[in-house]
């Protein structure tokens, strides 16, 4: 019993230096929104730190198709406009993988569907090289 108490610690150690704020990045990776807005109702600064990957809760529940948990952020002040380390903003990370909700939730908070992220891509880029025609749709404006 010690052993996987011991186990379970160490896990959330490595977690917690992994993301650089697991107190945020753990209930948004599980997509835990109830959680999510707990811990944003007792720091609500944590909604635009950023992991050693430069991701922001934001970018990570974007990854995680959580759109409740997209929602709460955006709630709460999140930065649609915000760069991970490669230039992207949370709406190249849905281009490339997520809903046409997410896409359109993002883009009614004010995403910037011409943002170029370091390899010189939109999202609409991104999203035609993915092959998703109704998220193209989105981002030309058309819908």
């Amino acid at each position: 019993m010690r052993t996987v108490i011991l186990c379970g610690v160490i896990l959330m150690a490595l977690a917690a230096n992994a993301w650089g704020h697991h107190d945020i990045f753990g209930p948004v990776t599980s997509g835990d929104v109830e959680r999510v807005r707990y811990v944003l109702s007792q720091e609500p600064e944590l909604v635009s730190v950023k992991s050693k990957a430069g991701l922001t809760p934001l970018h990570v529940a974007v990854m995680g198709g959580h759109l409740a948990v997209v929602l709460v952020l955006i709630d709460s002040n999140a930065d649609v406009r915000g760069l991970d380390s490669n230039g992207n903003t949370p709406l190249h990370l849905a281009a490339a993988s997520g809903t046409p909700d997410m896409v359109r939730a993002l883009l009614d908070a004010g995403a910037d569907r011409k943002a170029v992220n370091y390899a010189g891509k939109t999202p609409l880029d991104i999203s035609v090289e993915k092959g998703r025609e109704e998220i193209d749709v989105l981002l030309r404006g058309e819908e």
